[in-house]
């Protein structure tokens, strides 16, 4: 392995670790972090069959030690039918169009989320507003696809369920058998 390899391996190596402690803390966050950061240096082909199963243990650890915390009808009700239709859409969408167009819509995506919001705290500083059931769904549903698309559906859920008026440690809970 030469230098610059060994220097691309070591920068996705602190990614990883800032992104899964990013996700212990807050109950999101791990995947997105470390692809958008990871993928200066690898294709998403390389790196999601690595951080999908790494997501998965954090995410057991958490859901076994915090149980208790999860809110099962939000999660069942709310959250995994509209997640689960998305998700089916995004598998397909990810097998269809593979490759450096995947890595030019996920740059799209996080661009625009982060104008949304930035505009949002603009517009109102002071708190979140409340989401229509509709337009949660169809956020939930947005994440869905994300998350078939590329692991990173986290956005798009936490934009909806921070709308909730969930705790921190069911929001964290909840969102880490989720994505379980």
């Amino acid at each position: 392995m030469d230098f610059f390899a060994q220097t691309d391996f070591l920068w996705l190596a602190g990614f990883v670790l800032l992104s899964f402690t990013a996700q212990a803390m807050s109950g999101f966050g791990s995947v997105i972090i470390a692809v958008t950061l990871g993928s200066r240096f690898y294709p998403l082909e390389v790196l999601l069959p690595v951080l999908v199963p790494l997501d998965v243990i954090v995410n057991s650890y958490i859901v076994s030690r915090h149980r208790a915390h999860i809110d099962r009808p939000v999660l069942f009700k709310s959250i995994i039918p509209f997640m689960a239709i998305g998700l089916v859409i995004g598998f397909s969408v990810f097998f269809a169009l593979q490759g450096e167009i995947l890595e030019k819509l996920f740059g799209a995506f996080i661009t625009l989320l982060c104008i949304r919001e930035l505009g949002r705290l603009l517009r109102n500083p002071d708190g979140l507003t409340p989401l229509s059931t509709l337009r949660s769904r169809l956020f939930i549903l947005g994440a869905g696809i994300f998350q078939g698309m590329f692991a990173s559906g986290g956005p798009l859920l936490v934009y909806a369920a921070s709308r909730l008026d969930l705790t921190k440690s069911v929001f964290r809970s909840t969102l880490c058998a989720l994505w379980l």
